[in-house]
């Protein structure tokens, strides 16, 4: 009896810990430059709000990753940025390069966005 307690209690807590670990963040930026971590905060700010919008059309959306590489210095600069859209059923890949990281930055939310609303007429389809 006391054994089977034991056990028991062992399982609820590892199960705690590693859906701890498991856990992502919602919206995660890496690979920015010193000079460009001014950036971040908006960036997360530009992926929570389409995080926002794509959750409306497509519940099973958990976060985003992006992924910033800047080659090049001064106007030859040049960034090109991955994103991961994580949802329970898989993960959507986007990416853009540009000239200025925000104009990249769109182009890889617009492709989330889009993606959001394909899969969301492809549930809502009738004739399926």
């Amino acid at each position: 009896m006391m054994f089977k307690r034991i056990v028991q209690k062992a399982k609820r807590v590892s199960a705690g810990i590693v859906g701890v670990f498991r856990k992502r963040p919602e919206i995660q930026v890496a690979g920015l430059r010193e000079g460009d971590t001014a950036f971040k905060e908006s960036i997360e700010e530009e992926c929570r709000k389409t995080l926002g919008k794509i959750r409306k059309m497509l519940a099973e959306a958990e976060g985003i990753e992006i992924y910033v590489k800047a080659t090049g210095e001064g106007k030859q600069r040049l960034y090109e940025l991955r994103g991961t859209m994580f949802t329970e059923k898989g993960d959507l890949h986007a990416s853009a390069e540009g000239r200025e990281l925000y104009g990249a930055l769109t182009r890889v939310l617009y492709e989330f966005e889009n993606e959001a609303r394909r899969a969301k007429s492809w549930k809502n389809d009738k004739r399926l």
